[in-house]
């Protein structure tokens, strides 16, 4: 039972204590109110927002340099301008044991520098308790019980939210003047790249579906910096890499399909930059990777009802993260995501791969990620 409640109110299950948790790492704030005799969504999700790729995630979300796969092309489009074949591959959380995301991905070169991707993600929170309405943010209720709900609850809904990205990306050779004498070549390469995306949601308030639809799209591009280079597997051995990356450049809006009053709210962009280190000349055995981000999110809320006043301002977070590589067969990582601890490992033999990671997140941990890739 929920200290300083009376004790003549029902105990909240489980799930429900769990429910608020959910709400803030994951970014889903769906609630409902009831106002005028009617449903009104309020705080829709993006999933646009929701990080993926498990190496990213595992080195602290520093994902705008990190060109591993075909999923970093949500963390920056350019990065698929990196891929040199084809990748294809497959994710899944179970996130405190109540929600799930699930995702598949598959990058594809072209010709002349040009590469394509696309990425499918999937999430699936479960069952929500419908309560009233709930004073303050998140946030604010995981400090104060008093802002919490007393148990009255309304009943379920679900929060079903899918993305679809398309992504292109190019990459363009620099050429760099070199002293005399010097043979090796020292390449600087620059990939942009664009994603278009589609993301719609459904709500279940009181049995009736509501859908919401954004059509968006991210810009971003990466500066590859050879610093060394193998002549004899003829591949840059050090490099640093130099990344930025905006999210849902668009002003569009979240467009929600039979929704009382033609309700919408705004879609913020988010802005992403980053700076790595790659060093896969190693020291016998070892190789290594660091990584540095820092992520602005442009954030909304609704301070008045009466008029609608919105105040909105940038949101900055770090982000680090370093890889240590072991005879070229196993990784193993760990990072800061905005002072909350990542870790996590892999195994990589031949073309195929399988990742791992474990998260300390803002309210609890999130104890399985995984994915399985395979390039070629």
């Amino acid at each position: 039972m929920m200290p300083g409640y009376p004790t003549n109110r029902p105990q909240r299950p489980p799930l429900v204590r769990e429910w608020t948790a959910q709400c803030v790492v994951l970014a889903v704030c769906a609630c409902i109110s009831a106002g005028f005799g009617q449903e009104r969504i309020l705080y829709a999700s993006e999933l646009s927002r929701m990080p993926v790729d498990t190496r990213a995630m595992a080195m602290g979300d520093a994902g705008a340099t990190l060109a591993f796969n075909s999923l970093s092309m949500f963390w920056n489009p350019a990065s698929v301008s990196f891929m040199p074949g084809y990748d294809v591959r497959i994710e899944g959380a179970r996130i405190y044991g109540m929600s799930s995301q699930g995702l598949l991905s598959l990058s594809v070169p072209m010709q002349d520098g040009l590469n394509a991707g696309i990425m499918y993600d999937a999430f699936f929170p479960g069952p929500i308790l419908q309560n009233d309405t709930l004073p303050g943010t998140l946030v604010d209720r995981l400090g104060n019980e008093e802002l919490r709900a007393d148990g009255s609850a309304e009943g379920w809904f679900q929060n079903n939210q899918n993305l679809v990205l398309l992504g292109i990306g190019k990459k363009f050779g620099i050429p760099v003047p070199r002293p005399p004498g010097v043979s090796f070549p020292i390449p600087v390469n620059l990939g942009i790249g664009v994603n278009a995306k589609y993301l719609w949601q459904t709500l279940t308030p009181g049995g009736k579906v509501r859908m919401g639809m954004n059509i968006n799209i991210d810009v971003g591009g990466l500066l590859q910096i050879g610093v060394d280079y193998d002549l004899e597997k003829n591949m840059i051995s050090r490099q640093v890499l130099i990344g930025a990356a905006v999210r849902n450049v668009v002003p569009t809006d979240m467009v929600w399909v039979n929704s009382p009053e033609d309700y919408s709210e705004p879609v913020d962009n988010s802005q992403y930059y980053g700076l790595a280190y790659v060093d896969d000349a190693g020291l016998g055995f070892l190789t290594w990777k660091a990584a540095l981000g820092l992520h602005r999110e442009k954030q909304g809320r609704i301070v008045s009802e009466e008029n609608g006043d919105r105040t909105t301002g940038y949101v900055s977070t770090y982000h680090y993260g370093v890889e240590i590589g072991l005879w070229r067969i196993v990784d193993v990582r760990a990072g800061l995501s905005n002072r909350h601890v990542t870790l996590g490992a892999g195994v990589h033999y031949r073309n195929m791969f399988i990742d791992y990671a474990f998260r300390f997140d803002e309210v609890a941990y999130t104890p399985l990620r995984l994915a399985v890739g395979v390039s070629f």
